[in-house]
């Protein structure tokens, strides 16, 4: 029964692995969601289409 701690103790590491690759899954999704959310509004309330090469200048130059 020597080998039953280092089963349980494999165990609880692919538990944490598992719990904090969903944590980050589930992370990236509410980003996404979030910059979605944010572009339909800006769509919604005003006129993206200045907005995005604006942006685009931003993040490039």
């Amino acid at each position: 029964m020597a080998w039953l701690p280092v089963l349980v103790l494999l165990g609880i590491i692919i538990l944490i692995l598992i719990v904090w690759f969903v944590w980050k899954l589930v992370k990236t999704v509410i980003v996404l969601i979030l910059i979605a959310v944010i572009l339909a509004a800006l769509w919604f309330f005003g006129p993206l289409k200045g907005l995005i090469p604006n942006l685009i200048q931003l993040f490039l130059f």
